[in-house]
């Protein structure tokens, strides 16, 4: 038998003896808890099946002089590492960072100096921060866990 999310928080509300929603009743708090907790099972090490391969370009992200936001593969899942290529010869890893940290020191990316990037943090689950802002073209490779098939 194959169990669905919906399975799963079904099972979670019959233990608990009642629905558990948000404070305008419009979401089942339970939902969130049980994928929270399936997502952070499918970050750990015996999952590496769902880990992309070191050097797979094929979830590369293009970079373009002024940007510092930019769009996440639907996959993904947690971010392992991210190379910033510049050419063939030229990668380096950059660092994450809470965005805390760097709101704090670049609160407007888009009116401070632009340069190779060297920070990140995810903005979103589906959106990516980083700086200074480029000053040129680049490349983010993604090492990453992606989400498995839904259940």
């Amino acid at each position: 038998m194959s169990l669905t999310l919906a399975n799963h928080v079904q099972d979670a509300t019959d233990e608990l003896g009642r629905p558990v929603t948000s404070d305008d009743s419009a979401r089942n708090l339970v939902e969130g808890y049980v994928q929270k907790a399936l997502d952070l099972i499918y970050s750990s090490h015996p999952f590496l099946w769902l880990l992309v391969a070191e050097g797979d370009s094929s979830n590369d992200i293009s970079v373009v002089a002024g940007d510092f936001l930019k769009t996440l593969p639907t996959d993904l899942l947690d971010i392992r590492n991210m190379r910033l290529i510049q050419s063939t010869q030229r990668r380096w890893l950059m660092r994450p960072r809470p965005m805390t940290w760097i709101d704090e020191r670049w609160p407007d990316p888009a009116s401070v100096a632009s340069g190779p990037p060297v920070y990140y943090c995810r903005v979103a689950l589906t959106q990516l921060k980083f700086v200074p802002k480029a000053d040129a073209s680049y490349t983010l490779r993604l090492r990453y866990t992606k989400l498995p098939p839904a259940l």
